[in-house]
């Protein structure tokens, strides 16, 4: 009798598969959070930036993301547009 081999197997169950998931999945959270931080600095160094100069130093301000899709730099809506597609990968990411 013959045996059926079977040749694939099922990756995504194995433990190295998961465990460099789990490495993607952080490098894209991390690549979203550097994103984040790029676009606010640009925009506080370009069009918002006399008033990110009037800010007292120390103060926390929560940037919306209204606020971020609309500074009027155009170097700024491209890293934003960036960023929607990481986010967009990572929720499909599983």
């Amino acid at each position: 009798m013959n045996k059926i081999v079977k040749f694939t197997i099922d990756y995504k169950s194995t433990k190295e598969y998961r465990s460099m998931l789990k490495e993607v999945s952080e490098k894209l959270k991390n690549i979203e959070d550097d994103l984040q931080t790029l676009i606010v600095n640009l925009a506080t160094a370009g069009k918002w930036k006399k008033w990110s100069d009037s800010i007292p130093e120390g103060e926390i301000f929560d940037f919306t993301e209204k606020m971020l899709r609309d500074t009027g730099d155009k170097n700024v809506d491209t890293l934003a547009g960036l960023l929607d597609e990481v986010i967009e990968v990572k929720k499909k990411i599983k």
